[in-house]
């Protein structure tokens, strides 16, 4: 038995439905994505809050944060102290006389 052509207005309704159901869910997943970047944001503001809290508690301790090292100075982890390195001292001096001359 031959498939018979669908007439045109079941054709219409049909790319109206589709249309429709199409925007619903594109409509659904910006909302979904919203959600998620929300979540991202809150998750990303607690972050934050624990890392200063963290930062606020060592320096109550006295303890230094982020150190690195610096120029002109040496930190002593087993007192957590820092001196000053004489050599580099120089070259930190140097430094500052010559941005001051300018």
């Amino acid at each position: 038995m031959p498939l018979a052509m669908p007439k045109p207005q079941m054709l219409l309704s049909l790319r109206y439905t589709s249309v429709v159901s199409l925007f619903g869910l594109l409509f659904a997943l910006n909302s979904c994505k919203h959600c998620l970047s929300s979540v991202a944001q809150q998750e990303v503001e607690n972050i934050s809050a624990n890392v200063k809290k963290g930062l606020k508690m060592k320096m109550q301790r006295g303890e230094l944060a982020g150190f690195q090292g610096c120029l002109g100075y040496d930190y002593h982890p087993a007192d957590k102290t820092i001196t000053v390195n004489e050599e580099e001292a120089e070259t930190v001096l140097a430094l500052v006389q010559a941005d001051s001359d300018r």
